[in-house]
Protein backbone atom coordinates (compact mmCIF):
# COMPACT_ATOMS: atom_id res chain seq x y z
CA UNK A 1 0.00 0.00 0.00
CA UNK A 2 1.38 3.40 -0.95
CA UNK A 3 0.88 5.70 2.04
CA UNK A 4 1.55 9.44 1.96
CA UNK A 5 2.41 11.59 4.94
CA UNK A 6 -1.17 12.85 5.06
CA UNK A 7 -2.36 9.27 5.68
CA UNK A 8 -0.30 8.92 8.88
CA UNK A 9 -1.41 10.31 12.23
CA UNK A 10 -0.30 10.09 15.84
CA UNK A 11 -3.05 9.31 18.31
CA UNK A 12 -3.73 7.91 21.76
CA UNK A 13 -6.05 4.94 21.91
CA UNK A 14 -8.84 3.60 24.12
CA UNK A 15 -9.77 -0.01 23.35
CA UNK A 16 -12.62 -1.65 25.28
CA UNK A 17 -14.55 -4.87 25.06
CA UNK A 18 -17.28 -6.52 27.11
CA UNK A 19 -16.11 -9.39 29.30
CA UNK A 20 -17.97 -12.66 28.78
CA UNK A 21 -20.09 -11.48 25.85
CA UNK A 22 -19.36 -14.65 23.87
CA UNK A 23 -20.77 -16.90 26.62
CA UNK A 24 -22.96 -19.44 24.74
CA UNK A 25 -25.43 -19.45 27.65
CA UNK A 26 -26.10 -15.72 27.18
CA UNK A 27 -29.06 -14.89 24.97
CA UNK A 28 -28.58 -12.81 21.83
CA UNK A 29 -30.96 -10.21 23.23
CA UNK A 30 -28.83 -9.84 26.37
CA UNK A 31 -25.68 -9.54 24.25
CA UNK A 32 -27.24 -6.81 22.10
CA UNK A 33 -28.49 -4.95 25.18
CA UNK A 34 -25.00 -4.97 26.66
CA UNK A 35 -23.48 -3.57 23.48
CA UNK A 36 -26.13 -0.82 23.33
CA UNK A 37 -25.59 -0.03 27.01
CA UNK A 38 -21.81 0.25 26.57
CA UNK A 39 -22.27 2.63 23.63
CA UNK A 40 -24.69 4.76 25.64
CA UNK A 41 -22.49 4.91 28.74
CA UNK A 42 -19.41 5.92 26.73
CA UNK A 43 -21.37 8.64 24.92
CA UNK A 44 -22.35 10.06 28.32
CA UNK A 45 -18.82 10.07 29.72
CA UNK A 46 -17.56 13.66 30.18
CA UNK A 47 -14.23 12.96 28.44
CA UNK A 48 -16.03 11.64 25.36
CA UNK A 49 -18.85 14.19 25.36
CA UNK A 50 -16.45 17.14 25.55
CA UNK A 51 -14.17 15.89 22.77
CA UNK A 52 -14.78 17.33 19.34
CA UNK A 53 -15.69 14.77 16.70
CA UNK A 54 -12.90 16.10 14.51
CA UNK A 55 -10.43 15.26 17.28
CA UNK A 56 -11.27 11.57 17.56
CA UNK A 57 -12.09 8.52 15.47
CA UNK A 58 -14.52 5.89 16.78
CA UNK A 59 -14.33 2.35 15.43
CA UNK A 60 -16.96 -0.23 16.57
CA UNK A 61 -15.51 -3.71 17.08
CA UNK A 62 -18.62 -5.82 17.67
CA UNK A 63 -18.15 -6.51 21.37
CA UNK A 64 -16.71 -3.08 22.12
CA UNK A 65 -14.98 -0.20 20.38
CA UNK A 66 -11.68 1.52 19.71
CA UNK A 67 -11.38 5.29 20.00
CA UNK A 68 -8.40 7.26 18.76
CA UNK A 69 -7.79 10.75 20.21
CA UNK A 70 -5.64 13.34 18.45
CA UNK A 71 -3.22 15.40 20.57
CA UNK A 72 -4.69 14.08 23.82
CA UNK A 73 -2.41 11.63 25.59
CA UNK A 74 -4.49 11.67 28.78
CA UNK A 75 -7.93 11.10 27.28
CA UNK A 76 -7.92 7.28 26.97
CA UNK A 77 -7.09 6.94 30.66
CA UNK A 78 -9.58 9.63 31.69
CA UNK A 79 -12.29 8.07 29.53
CA UNK A 80 -11.59 4.68 31.15
CA UNK A 81 -12.02 6.24 34.59
CA UNK A 82 -15.24 7.98 33.50
CA UNK A 83 -16.62 4.72 32.13
CA UNK A 84 -15.90 2.82 35.33
CA UNK A 85 -17.73 5.44 37.39
CA UNK A 86 -20.70 5.14 35.02
CA UNK A 87 -20.59 1.34 35.25
CA UNK A 88 -20.61 1.47 39.05
CA UNK A 89 -23.94 3.26 38.93
CA UNK A 90 -25.38 1.11 36.15
CA UNK A 91 -24.46 -2.21 37.79
CA UNK A 92 -25.64 -1.23 41.26
CA UNK A 93 -29.08 -2.91 41.04
CA UNK A 94 -28.48 -5.39 38.20
CA UNK A 95 -28.72 -9.17 38.35
CA UNK A 96 -25.58 -11.25 37.76
CA UNK A 97 -26.60 -11.89 34.16
CA UNK A 98 -27.24 -8.21 33.52
CA UNK A 99 -24.03 -6.83 35.05
CA UNK A 100 -21.83 -5.18 32.43
CA UNK A 101 -18.11 -5.82 32.87
CA UNK A 102 -15.39 -4.46 30.61
CA UNK A 103 -11.63 -4.55 30.16
CA UNK A 104 -9.70 -1.65 28.67
CA UNK A 105 -6.35 -1.24 26.95
CA UNK A 106 -4.65 2.10 26.28
CA UNK A 107 -1.66 3.07 24.15
CA UNK A 108 -0.37 5.82 21.91
CA UNK A 109 1.47 5.73 18.62
CA UNK A 110 1.35 6.13 14.87
CA UNK A 111 -1.49 4.78 12.75
CA UNK A 112 -2.49 4.79 9.09
CA UNK A 113 -5.75 6.48 8.18
CA UNK A 114 -7.76 4.61 5.54
CA UNK A 115 -11.27 4.84 4.16
CA UNK A 116 -13.48 1.76 4.47
CA UNK A 117 -15.82 0.52 1.73
CA UNK A 118 -18.46 3.06 2.80
CA UNK A 119 -16.03 5.96 2.71
CA UNK A 120 -15.77 6.26 6.50
CA UNK A 121 -12.38 7.03 8.04
CA UNK A 122 -10.79 4.01 9.68
CA UNK A 123 -7.34 3.48 11.23
CA UNK A 124 -4.78 0.75 11.60
CA UNK A 125 -1.21 0.53 12.81
CA UNK A 126 1.14 -0.43 15.64
CA UNK A 127 -0.39 2.03 18.13
CA UNK A 128 -3.89 0.58 18.02
CA UNK A 129 -2.66 -3.01 17.64
CA UNK A 130 -0.71 -2.80 20.89
CA UNK A 131 -3.69 -1.22 22.70
CA UNK A 132 -5.74 -4.26 21.66
CA UNK A 133 -3.08 -6.77 22.74
CA UNK A 134 -2.64 -5.06 26.10
CA UNK A 135 -6.42 -5.14 26.59
CA UNK A 136 -6.49 -8.86 25.78
CA UNK A 137 -4.32 -9.53 28.83
CA UNK A 138 -6.89 -7.98 31.11
CA UNK A 139 -9.78 -9.35 33.10
CA UNK A 140 -12.97 -7.65 34.27
CA UNK A 141 -12.24 -4.16 35.53
CA UNK A 142 -8.67 -3.87 34.28
CA UNK A 143 -7.35 -0.68 32.67
CA UNK A 144 -3.94 -1.56 31.24
CA UNK A 145 -1.21 0.21 29.27
CA UNK A 146 2.40 -0.41 28.20
CA UNK A 147 5.28 1.30 29.97
CA UNK A 148 5.91 3.76 27.11
CA UNK A 149 2.52 5.42 27.56
CA UNK A 150 2.58 5.11 31.35
CA UNK A 151 5.94 6.85 31.67
CA UNK A 152 4.76 9.73 29.46
CA UNK A 153 1.66 10.20 31.61
CA UNK A 154 3.62 10.01 34.86
CA UNK A 155 5.73 12.94 33.68
CA UNK A 156 2.62 15.09 33.24
CA UNK A 157 1.13 15.10 36.72
CA UNK A 158 1.91 13.88 40.24
CA UNK A 159 -1.78 12.96 40.51
CA UNK A 160 -1.26 10.25 37.92
CA UNK A 161 1.35 8.60 40.16
CA UNK A 162 -1.52 7.66 42.47
CA UNK A 163 -3.42 6.08 39.56
CA UNK A 164 -0.82 4.40 37.31
CA UNK A 165 0.99 1.41 38.81
CA UNK A 166 3.65 -0.90 37.32
CA UNK A 167 2.69 -4.52 37.89
CA UNK A 168 4.91 -7.08 36.11
CA UNK A 169 6.51 -8.23 32.85
CA UNK A 170 3.99 -9.82 30.46
CA UNK A 171 4.20 -11.61 27.15
CA UNK A 172 1.79 -10.75 24.33
CA UNK A 173 1.36 -12.08 20.81
CA UNK A 174 4.47 -13.12 18.81
CA UNK A 175 6.53 -13.39 21.99
CA UNK A 176 6.73 -9.63 22.58
CA UNK A 177 7.57 -8.88 26.23
CA UNK A 178 6.81 -5.68 28.11
CA UNK A 179 6.45 -4.16 31.54
CA UNK A 180 2.72 -3.62 32.02
CA UNK A 181 1.04 -0.84 34.00
CA UNK A 182 -2.42 -0.90 35.57
CA UNK A 183 -4.64 2.13 36.21
CA UNK A 184 -6.76 1.97 39.34
CA UNK A 185 -7.91 3.92 42.34
CA UNK A 186 -11.03 4.45 44.39
CA UNK A 187 -14.05 3.16 42.42
CA UNK A 188 -12.17 2.52 39.17
CA UNK A 189 -9.82 -0.07 37.75
CA UNK A 190 -8.80 -3.46 39.12
CA UNK A 191 -5.82 -3.66 41.47
CA UNK A 192 -5.44 -7.44 41.05
CA UNK A 193 -2.64 -8.56 38.75
CA UNK A 194 -3.83 -10.11 35.45
CA UNK A 195 -3.07 -13.82 35.43
CA UNK A 196 -2.68 -14.32 31.68
CA UNK A 197 0.74 -13.83 30.06
CA UNK A 198 2.74 -13.13 33.22
CA UNK A 199 6.45 -13.87 32.87
CA UNK A 200 8.34 -15.80 35.53
CA UNK A 201 12.01 -16.67 35.74
CA UNK A 202 11.29 -20.13 34.34
CA UNK A 203 9.06 -19.03 31.43
CA UNK A 204 10.79 -20.09 28.21
CA UNK A 205 14.13 -18.38 27.75
CA UNK A 206 13.26 -15.58 30.17
CA UNK A 207 15.91 -17.03 32.49
CA UNK A 208 18.42 -14.87 30.64
CA UNK A 209 17.19 -11.75 32.49
CA UNK A 210 18.08 -13.00 35.97
CA UNK A 211 21.37 -14.34 34.57
CA UNK A 212 22.05 -10.97 32.97
CA UNK A 213 21.30 -9.29 36.28
CA UNK A 214 23.67 -11.63 38.09
CA UNK A 215 26.42 -10.82 35.58
CA UNK A 216 25.85 -7.12 36.19
CA UNK A 217 26.04 -7.63 39.95
CA UNK A 218 29.29 -9.56 39.57
CA UNK A 219 30.80 -6.49 37.93
CA UNK A 220 30.03 -4.26 40.91
CA UNK A 221 31.75 -3.91 44.25
CA UNK A 222 29.76 -2.66 47.20
CA UNK A 223 31.72 -0.38 49.48
CA UNK A 224 28.86 0.09 51.91
CA UNK A 225 25.23 -0.91 52.41
CA UNK A 226 22.96 1.02 54.77
CA UNK A 227 19.80 -0.76 55.87
CA UNK A 228 17.32 1.61 57.53
CA UNK A 229 14.08 0.13 58.95
CA UNK A 230 11.21 2.05 60.53
CA UNK A 231 8.43 0.40 62.55
CA UNK A 232 5.52 2.44 61.19
CA UNK A 233 2.59 0.52 62.72
CA UNK A 234 3.46 -1.73 65.68
CA UNK A 235 0.08 -3.52 65.68
CA UNK A 236 0.34 -4.68 62.05
CA UNK A 237 4.15 -4.79 62.07
CA UNK A 238 4.27 -2.47 59.05
CA UNK A 239 7.93 -1.74 58.32
CA UNK A 240 9.35 0.97 56.10
CA UNK A 241 12.55 -0.23 54.42
CA UNK A 242 15.25 1.91 52.87
CA UNK A 243 18.43 0.26 51.58
CA UNK A 244 21.21 2.45 50.16
CA UNK A 245 24.12 0.85 48.32
CA UNK A 246 27.47 2.55 47.62
CA UNK A 247 28.78 0.92 44.45
CA UNK A 248 31.72 0.84 42.04
CA UNK A 249 31.93 -0.48 38.46
CA UNK A 250 34.83 -2.93 38.14
CA UNK A 251 34.14 -3.91 34.53
CA UNK A 252 35.43 -2.50 31.24
CA UNK A 253 31.92 -1.54 30.11
CA UNK A 254 29.44 1.09 31.30
CA UNK A 255 26.54 -0.28 33.35
CA UNK A 256 23.10 0.99 32.35
CA UNK A 257 20.83 -1.18 34.50
CA UNK A 258 20.85 -2.73 37.96
CA UNK A 259 18.73 -5.40 39.55
CA UNK A 260 17.03 -5.52 42.93
CA UNK A 261 15.57 -8.73 44.41
CA UNK A 262 12.88 -8.71 47.10
CA UNK A 263 11.03 -11.59 48.75
CA UNK A 264 7.54 -10.14 48.25
CA UNK A 265 5.97 -12.68 45.91
CA UNK A 266 2.41 -12.18 47.17
CA UNK A 267 2.59 -8.39 46.82
CA UNK A 268 2.32 -6.12 43.79
CA UNK A 269 4.66 -3.18 43.30
CA UNK A 270 1.97 -0.68 44.28
CA UNK A 271 1.12 -2.71 47.42
CA UNK A 272 4.59 -2.04 48.81
CA UNK A 273 4.94 1.51 47.43
CA UNK A 274 8.26 0.67 45.78
CA UNK A 275 10.57 3.63 45.03
CA UNK A 276 14.08 3.64 43.61
CA UNK A 277 16.47 6.60 43.64
CA UNK A 278 19.94 7.54 42.44
CA UNK A 279 22.60 9.48 44.37
CA UNK A 280 20.91 12.79 43.48
CA UNK A 281 17.55 11.57 44.85
CA UNK A 282 16.16 11.38 41.32
CA UNK A 283 13.70 8.55 40.80
CA UNK A 284 14.88 5.55 38.78
CA UNK A 285 12.59 3.82 36.29
CA UNK A 286 11.73 0.15 36.19
CA UNK A 287 12.45 -1.58 32.90
CA UNK A 288 11.36 -5.06 33.93
CA UNK A 289 9.90 -7.23 36.70
CA UNK A 290 10.19 -11.03 36.81
CA UNK A 291 9.37 -13.55 39.55
CA UNK A 292 10.22 -17.03 40.65
CA UNK A 293 8.99 -19.11 43.57
CA UNK A 294 10.98 -17.12 46.13
CA UNK A 295 11.43 -13.51 45.04
CA UNK A 296 10.71 -10.70 42.62
CA UNK A 297 13.57 -9.32 40.54
CA UNK A 298 13.32 -5.67 39.50
CA UNK A 299 15.40 -4.50 36.54
CA UNK A 300 16.20 -0.83 37.12
CA UNK A 301 17.27 1.64 34.45
CA UNK A 302 19.91 4.13 35.61
CA UNK A 303 19.54 7.82 34.82
CA UNK A 304 23.28 7.99 34.16
CA UNK A 305 25.42 4.91 33.41
CA UNK A 306 28.11 3.86 35.83
CA UNK A 307 31.32 4.17 33.82
CA UNK A 308 34.22 1.72 34.04
CA UNK A 309 36.18 2.35 37.23
CA UNK A 310 33.61 4.85 38.51
CA UNK A 311 32.92 4.65 42.24
CA UNK A 312 30.99 6.57 44.86
CA UNK A 313 27.72 5.95 43.03
CA UNK A 314 24.61 5.26 45.09
CA UNK A 315 21.24 3.75 44.56
CA UNK A 316 18.42 3.42 47.08
CA UNK A 317 15.42 1.10 47.19
CA UNK A 318 12.55 2.03 49.51
CA UNK A 319 9.30 0.17 50.20
CA UNK A 320 6.83 -0.80 52.93
CA UNK A 321 5.74 -4.30 53.95
CA UNK A 322 3.97 -5.96 56.85
CA UNK A 323 5.94 -8.66 58.66
CA UNK A 324 4.26 -11.83 59.94
CA UNK A 325 6.44 -11.91 63.07
CA UNK A 326 8.38 -9.42 65.17
CA UNK A 327 11.59 -9.76 63.26
CA UNK A 328 13.19 -8.78 59.95
CA UNK A 329 15.50 -11.01 57.91
CA UNK A 330 17.71 -9.77 55.11
CA UNK A 331 20.07 -11.89 53.00
CA UNK A 332 22.65 -10.14 50.82
CA UNK A 333 23.14 -11.19 47.20
CA UNK A 334 26.59 -9.60 47.20
CA UNK A 335 29.27 -8.85 49.74
CA UNK A 336 30.22 -5.38 50.95
CA UNK A 337 33.04 -3.76 52.89
CA UNK A 338 30.75 -2.22 55.52
CA UNK A 339 27.15 -2.74 56.58
CA UNK A 340 25.22 -0.31 58.78
CA UNK A 341 21.80 -1.13 60.26
CA UNK A 342 19.43 1.46 61.74
CA UNK A 343 16.05 0.77 63.37
CA UNK A 344 13.47 3.38 64.37
CA UNK A 345 10.39 2.72 66.51
CA UNK A 346 7.85 4.75 68.54
CA UNK A 347 9.06 5.71 72.00
CA UNK A 348 5.75 4.75 73.61
CA UNK A 349 6.24 1.00 73.09
CA UNK A 350 8.45 -1.22 75.23
CA UNK A 351 10.74 -3.35 73.06
CA UNK A 352 14.39 -4.36 73.06
CA UNK A 353 15.72 -4.53 69.46
CA UNK A 354 18.51 -7.05 68.84
CA UNK A 355 20.60 -7.63 65.74
CA UNK A 356 22.28 -10.85 64.62
CA UNK A 357 24.66 -11.60 61.76
CA UNK A 358 23.77 -14.88 60.01
CA UNK A 359 26.69 -16.70 58.39
CA UNK A 360 26.82 -20.36 57.38
CA UNK A 361 23.65 -20.97 59.42
CA UNK A 362 25.34 -19.64 62.55
CA UNK A 363 23.96 -16.62 64.40
CA UNK A 364 26.20 -13.94 65.98
CA UNK A 365 24.86 -11.15 68.20
CA UNK A 366 25.95 -7.60 67.23
CA UNK A 367 26.42 -4.91 69.88
CA UNK A 368 24.48 -1.65 69.61
CA UNK A 369 26.56 1.36 68.66
CA UNK A 370 24.17 4.09 69.76
CA UNK A 371 20.54 4.52 70.84
CA UNK A 372 18.94 7.96 71.03
CA UNK A 373 15.45 9.35 71.62
CA UNK A 374 14.27 12.03 69.20
CA UNK A 375 10.83 13.48 68.41
CA UNK A 376 8.85 10.68 70.06
CA UNK A 377 10.87 7.81 68.68
CA UNK A 378 13.95 5.75 69.42
CA UNK A 379 16.72 5.42 66.83
CA UNK A 380 19.04 2.45 67.26
CA UNK A 381 22.23 2.05 65.27
CA UNK A 382 24.51 -0.97 65.30
CA UNK A 383 28.27 -0.95 64.85
CA UNK A 384 29.42 -1.37 61.30
CA UNK A 385 29.76 -4.96 60.20
CA UNK A 386 32.95 -5.32 58.17
CA UNK A 387 33.63 -7.68 55.25
CA UNK A 388 30.08 -8.93 54.81
CA UNK A 389 30.12 -11.90 52.42
CA UNK A 390 27.76 -12.89 49.65
CA UNK A 391 25.05 -15.03 51.23
CA UNK A 392 25.41 -13.47 54.69
CA UNK A 393 22.29 -12.11 56.32
CA UNK A 394 21.04 -10.11 59.26
CA UNK A 395 18.12 -10.77 61.57
CA UNK A 396 16.61 -7.84 63.47
CA UNK A 397 14.30 -8.85 66.35
CA UNK A 398 12.20 -6.68 68.63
Amino acid sequence: MDVSGEDIDYMSFFFVDIVGLSDPLMSTRTQVNKIKTLNKLISECPTFAKSGRDQMIVLPTGDGMAIGFRKALEKPMLLAKDLHLQLNEYNRDKSENEILGVRIGCNDGHIFLVNDISGNVNFWGPGIILARRVMDLGEAGHILMPSSMAESLLELSDTYREMIHPIHDYEIKHGQKMLLYSVYGENFGNSARPSKGIITETSGNRKKIPRLSEEIMEGLSYKKIELHCVLIKPDSRLIGYRRTCHIRNNTNEPIFVLNEALTIIGKSISDINLRLYDEDSNELKLSGVVSDADEKIFIVKLNQPILPGEGNRLYTVAYEAEEAEKYISETFATGCQDLAVIFEYPADIMIEPRLFLIRNREQYAIDKDVMVRSSGKYIVRWKKLHAVRKGDGVRLEW
